[in-house]
């Protein structure tokens, strides 16, 4: 994050991130130097496990954003400055030590910003990174308009796919994590998660933050491929790519990921983030997961 002395939109900027109820919850502090995770039991995927790819998603992106509203003019009002893709790889596990992010800019231009973000370790070591597109855009950020080639959840996973054993395991496990966010659907390499439009999801606008939505749209590959597999002798999200469509406001979500592809121990997932109770496309995305 830059370095240079202080204006009043930084302020302004760093202000809607510490005042934002998910990154409130995970306890996200901001820093000259970009943004701190401090480690928490409840931030791993499973007890004993390491810090969910979901969790630091978040981190990249709020570390991006904040990077991209820093340099806005003026004039430009905060909230039109949203994310518009997020491409995360991760790059390697980590476990007992808090996070760190930062990130730079690219590119700002009249409609975009480009920003690339990183999550260290404690040791200094890349944990993660990420490449963000923001839209710098000041109309209607509501509705989309939803073209032919979009498609319904229900084509990705079915209303009629069974609910694993699994998927028990699963729940009383998030709901310890990720209160909220339960496995609806789930069978070899189909899995489906409705979010709960709880406060705690909330970003500083009062929407469902993007954070949430990256960490269910992990979570839904790799329960589908944990169905698929059984017990993997490793298991890692290797790249979440998620492209936004528009707000999500007085709705849950459902969430549906369908693998496509296998190679090995590498499964490809198509993942869908829909309106619960509009139905209105919302995310969609693809995620690699190694198993």
């Amino acid at each position: 994050m830059s370095t240079q002395p202080t204006t009043a939109r930084d302020t302004q900027a760093r202000d809607c991130v510490r005042h934002d109820p998910w990154a409130q919850w995970l306890g996200v502090t901001v820093h000259a130097g970009g943004l701190v995770l401090p480690w928490r039991e409840r931030h791993l995927n499973v007890a004993g496990g390491v810090i969910h790819g979901g969790i630091q998603a978040t981190l990249l992106h709020d570390s991006a954003w904040l990077e991209a509203a820093t340099g806005l003019s003026p004039s430009a009002p905060l909230e039109h400055l949203r994310v518009l893709e997020a491409q995360i790889s991760f790059l390697r596990p980590a476990a007992t030590t808090d996070l760190h992010a930062s990130a730079v800019v690219m590119r700002q231009g009249r409609e975009f910003a480009y920003v690339r973000a990183c999550v260290r370790d404690g040791d200094g070591r890349d944990v993660a990174s990420g490449c963000f597109v923001f839209t710098l855009h000041a109309g209607d950020p509501g509705h989309a308009q939803t073209l032919a080639g979009a498609r319904d959840p229900h084509d990705l996973v079915s209303s009629a796919t069974p609910l694993s054993p699994m998927a028990s395991s699963f729940n009383q496990n998030m709901a310890a994590r990720v209160p909220g966010l339960a496995v609806t659907a789930l069978d070899a390499g189909l899995c489906r998660l409705h979010l709960e439009p709880a406060e705690l999801h909330r970003d500083w606008r009062g929407e469902i933050g993007a954070g949430i939505q990256l960490l269910a749209a992990d979570n839904v590959g790799v329960f589908g491929c944990f169905a698929l597999v059984g017990q993997p002798r490793r298991a890692a999200t290797v790249d979440l790519k998620v492209g936004f469509c528009e707000p999500v406001v007085d709705e849950g979500l459902i969430i549906t990921g369908a693998g496509v592809s296998r190679r090995g121990d590498l499964v490809q997932h198509q993942l869908q983030i829909n309106g619960a109770d509009s139905g209105r496309l919302k995310a969609f995305g693809t995620m690699t997961f190694l198993c």
